[in-house]
């Protein structure tokens, strides 16, 4: 896995990856996902209660898949 410019290509709609540069103020938040409108947003849990946010975004990664025990 690698680091992907925007530049080169974009993920799905909606399907959440890893983001940077992280979002300000987003504490442990790394993940995102592109909106068809070409909109960035994460996730993050608040005082308010889970929220969505606009951010910007330069490089994207697939998140890999969990583990399999064997």
């Amino acid at each position: 896995m690698h680091w992907i410019s925007i530049k080169d290509e974009l993920p799905k709609p909606y399907e959440e990856v890893f983001i940077f540069p992280r979002p300000e103020h987003s504490g442990t938040v790394y993940t995102g996902e592109i909106n068809p409108n070409g909109v960035w947003k994460y996730f993050a849990e608040d005082y308010y209660g889970s929220n969505q946010y606009i951010c910007n975004v330069e490089f994207w990664m697939s998140i890999p898949e969990d583990p399999i025990n064997e």
